[in-house]
């Protein structure tokens, strides 16, 4: 009778364990923001420069 109580904590744990863990990935990924490269060629050769730009979002304050 005991095991059973026991297994059924066992399981109950596992599965509040699995919520928790999958939850705080979606909110690890909200927050991480993102980070964006425009360059103005599509190609470029060994040694030439590259011109674009840089565009940061982030969600937390640097």
């Amino acid at each position: 009778m005991e095991f059973k109580f026991a297994m059924e904590y066992a399981i109950i744990g596992a599965v509040v364990l699995i919520a928790i863990s999958v939850a705080a990935f979606y909110i690890l990924r909200f927050m991480k923001g993102k980070l964006e490269l425009h360059l103005t060629n599509s190609s470029a050769s060994s040694g030439e420069l590259i011109k674009g730009s840089v565009r940061v979002v982030a969600k937390k304050q640097l």
